[in-house]
């Protein structure tokens, strides 16, 4: 009986464990929708009328699409993106429901942006023959952040972070103030660290 009552035990968990993933998903669903419905070029333009409003808004919801990716992984397989970079959409939703989440660096202080878009660049060639290219990520993240003046922030476990991309600034709402992308990577994962990761991106027609 004792081995029996251990595995239901086990099953309870391990169903308790998916119905709170699932509703954590929902959640972060919900909100990342809402703060997209909210901040971007889909409200209502005050100087219109509310018939021309209700149009407008109607034309961009329908054209407003989202795209959401669950991925499990497994030790360092884990960190897709362990060098320093912004990502080319307008603002993206990542967390990390188990394991380590991401790193996020404070861009007023630390961040080498020159450096930075000469290494955006530089990748965006795609130029076999450049020795910044050979650099590994370790030492490309000491040329673009200064870790002694940066304000790293590591996310915790569970925690949804909304990360400003380079397009922000294009599909933000005019009451939104305008501002830099997030500069983030991904964490450091050891050997057979379990993560699963969620990330969410809006999508325009």
């Amino acid at each position: 009986f004792n081995s029996i009552d251990a595995d239901a035990s086990t099953n309870n968990h391990s169903v308790g464990a998916v119905d709170d993933l699932a509703s954590s998903l929902s959640e972060a669903l919900t909100a990342y929708r809402e703060f997209c419905l909210q901040h971007l070029l889909i409200s209502p333009d005050k100087n219109c009328c509310d018939d021309e409003n209700d149009k407008i808004v109607e034309n961009r919801r329908s054209k407003l699409k989202f795209k959401c990716r669950l991925v499990a992984s497994r030790g360092p397989s884990g960190a897709k993106c362990p060098q320093y970079h912004i990502d080319h959409v307008p603002v993206r939703w990542i967390q990390t429901f188990v394991g380590p989440g991401v790193e996020l660096i404070d861009g007023k202080n630390g961040v080498r942006w020159e450096a930075f878009r000469d290494s955006e660049r530089e990748q965006d060639e795609d130029n076999p023959d450049s020795d910044a290219i050979s650099w590994t990520p370790q030492e490309r993240n000491k040329m673009l952040v200064d870790s002694k003046q940066a304000n790293a922030y590591h996310a915790l476990q569970g925690e949804g972070i909304l990360m400003l991309g380079e397009q922000w600034n294009e599909y933000a709402t005019r009451q939104s103030p305008f501002l830099t992308p997030t500069v983030h990577k991904s964490p450091e994962v050891s050997n057979l660290q379990p993560r699963v990761l969620l990330t969410q991106d809006v999508v325009f027609d």
